[in-house]
């Protein structure tokens, strides 16, 4: 090797050191399957996805596939983000910014309808729109309006998956009406997770419902955040996609003996990091699809989910415990739009021991009545008006409380007054 190759070679090698050291120091993408095996017993993990109970449950639901094949509703899901900070101010730290969730909330749309001119386009044969859209809460359960971002100081401490209990009980809306997303400073080797949605008719440990949603660590969530890594918002579309019942593409074995149940995502001998070109395919089957969302590349370099994959995700959709109900949230109504009052009358009560005076900013030509009542009811004082400005003289008045009231067409104005002097 000559040595303008040996110096090529080095520089290769110290990039994809770098690259490699740079993915462990931000973190394993993905701890679900650890989360799950810590809080459900075997028994109970075999109702999910993955395993026998739900992959039954599932594959005979696939006869509603040609039906979901001309099914064009669009699914909207209400969010809740949930922000477990440290104290920092708003903006600062663990304490993201309402920015940071909408360009979030964004991503996910952008990737999930698979939007021409985004980075959640793609152009492979096998890419699907899933029409499944994201929508910051409009309203609670109790039908007040709502944001959709709840920020809750949880002390200057990260979490991990043994404290999720804990950090869901910190804040958690109604798994059956919301999407709760929780954001947070995540302790160890990991930036995310997801609850599995729920078979119908199994008798779960009734504290399941409390472990529903997704958790992020801050430094990967929404668009611009502090990873290098994982900072166009993906660790969200892939922990959703675990919410919506996907797997890894290697069904989280090694060796290319896992499967993740869908017939268009090739097998891959396990998880595939950063960006590569290329990766070894598995015997029997084509090279791995190394953009898929429930992989484990880098944010910039995810881009597709497969047609199998948004059938199964719109099933979840139709008949998941927990998933069908979220279409008819209260969440999803829109807040209805306040009216701008528009004010023509104007009654300043300032020199009230003097005078009143009345300002009109309508039209003129219609018509205004004035009257003047004291505190027993008593019509002292009345008047019609066309003018643009009225003074009511208050001098001959005993010391008291009075009411103004002006009308003008629909409007009516009332003002309370006090004579002192």
């Amino acid at each position: 090797m000559n040595r303008g190759l040996k110096i090529l070679a080095l520089a290769i090698t110290i990039a994809l050191g770098l690259q490699a050291s740079a993915s462990a120091q931000e973190g394993k993408r993905c701890q679900t399957d650890e989360y799950l095996r810590q809080w459900f017993s075997e028994q109970q993990r075999s109702e999910m996805p993955g395993r026998s109970a739900f992959e039954n449950w599932l594959k005979e639901g696939r006869i509603e596939a040609g039906r979901l094949a001309t099914d064009t509703n669009v699914y909207q899901i209400p969010v809740v983000v949930h922000i477990i900070h440290k104290g920092e101010a708003l903006g600062i730290g663990t304490n993201v910014s309402d920015e940071r969730v909408r360009s979030q909330i964004q991503i996910l749309n952008e990737d999930y309808r698979r939007k021409v001119g985004t980075l959640g386009f793609n152009t492979d044969q096998r890419g699907a729109d899933a029409m499944i859209e994201f929508v910051l809460a409009r309203r609670a359960e109790d039908s007040t309006p709502s944001s959709g971002i709840i920020r809750i100081d949880g002390g200057n401490r990260d979490w991990s998956i043994g404290d999720d209990a804990t950090l869901k009980g910190l804040s958690r809306w109604n798994p059956a009406k919301y999407l709760n997303l929780h954001i947070c400073d995540v302790a160890g080797s990991f930036i995310g997770y997801s609850s599995f949605p729920l078979v119908p008719g199994w008798n779960f440990d009734p504290n399941a419902p409390n472990t529903e949603g997704v958790v992020i660590d801050y430094k990967a969530f929404g668009l611009g955040s502090e990873s290098r890594l994982y900072n166009k918002g993906r660790t969200a579309t892939h922990e959703i996609g675990h919410y919506l019942g996907l797997l890894h593409l290697w069904g989280d074995q090694a060796s290319c003996g896992g499967d993740d149940f869908c017939t268009d995502t090739p097998n891959q001998n396990g998880e595939i990091n950063l960006c590569p070109t290329t990766a070894v395919a598995c015997p029997g089957s084509t090279d791995p699809m190394i953009p898929n969302y429930l992989n484990y590349t880098n944010d910039i370099c995810m881009n597709i989910f497969t047609t199998d994959q948004v059938t199964r995700m719109r099933y979840v959709m139709r008949n998941g415990l927990n998933r069908r109900s979220l279409t008819n949230s209260v969440g999803l109504v829109a807040n209805k739009p306040q009216k701008a009052r528009k004010t023509m009358v104007v009654v300043d009560a300032a020199y009230a021991d003097d005078f009143i005076s009345i300002t009109d900013t309508g039209p003129l030509a219609v018509k205004k009545e004035v009257v003047v009542i004291d505190i027993k009811g008593r019509l002292l004082y009345g008047f019609d008006s066309y003018s643009a400005s009225e003074q009511v003289n208050t001098k001959g008045f005993s010391l008291g409380m009075y009411v103004v009231k002006v009308r003008k067409g629909g409007e009516v104005v009332t003002k309370k007054i006090a004579i002192t002097n």
